[in-house]
């Protein structure tokens, strides 16, 4: 029994270390991660699509202001300066788009459906919004954390734990490019390596 805890909990550290930012191959994990959530938002926008049944146009009427934005600037070939924007405000056309959208808006407000779809999809945009900054990190971690290379004053080479002379990083980027480019490129390791590592002894 105690052989078969311990068995397991090696394995659980040895995933943890292969799931560590400074992994190159955790880019996997975000991938991953990024892929589950955008089928996972899909599936659950089409649900409340068709929750919301012939509601869904008040969806349309809300989004017509932007709508509208979007189909001037392509026709103008480009962003649509301030003053073009402020001009607009003068046509009866543009308050009845915002008059539409309004209405549109408190339909939605109003119809029990639409807080019945939400249901599904607003704990997934959160679950984006926060998790996100989390998930980006993975593969743009620190390469000397997750190979466990000592942070004292002397510098050491994360993969083959070659000491440098002077008390800092000089000859790291020739020895990295000769010995270990082919294991992930010198310019990645030397830009996500931490400021612990990095700093000088």
């Amino acid at each position: 029994m105690r052989l078969t805890v311990k068995w397991v909990r090696l394995r659980i550290v040895e995933m943890l270390k292969k799931m560590h930012p400074g992994n190159p191959k955790s880019t996997y994990v975000r991938v991953l991660a990024v892929t589950l959530w955008q089928v996972s938002l899909f599936l659950s926008l089409l649900w409340s699509l068709y929750c919301l049944g012939y509601q869904s146009a008040y969806l349309v009427l809300t989004g017509l202001p932007w709508l509208a934005w979007f189909i001037m600037e392509k026709m103008n070939g480009g962003p649509i300066n301030h003053n073009s924007a402020r001009n607009l405000m003068t046509y009866p056309l543009t308050w009845l788009v915002f008059a539409c959208s309004l209405v549109g808006l408190l339909l939605l407000l109003l119809s029990p459906r639409f807080w019945i779809s939400l249901y599904p999809i607003l704990p997934i945009i959160l679950v984006g919004y926060y998790g996100w900054p989390k998930i980006e990190r993975y593969g743009k971690g620190c390469y000397a954390c997750y190979k466990g290379t000592p942070k004292g004053p002397v510098k050491s080479c994360p993969d083959c734990s070659l000491e440098f002379a002077g008390g800092g990083w000089v000859g790291f980027k020739s020895h990295w490019e000769t010995e270990h480019n082919n294991q992930e490129p010198y310019e990645k390791v030397w830009s996500y390596m931490c400021p612990d590592h990095r700093r000088k002894g």
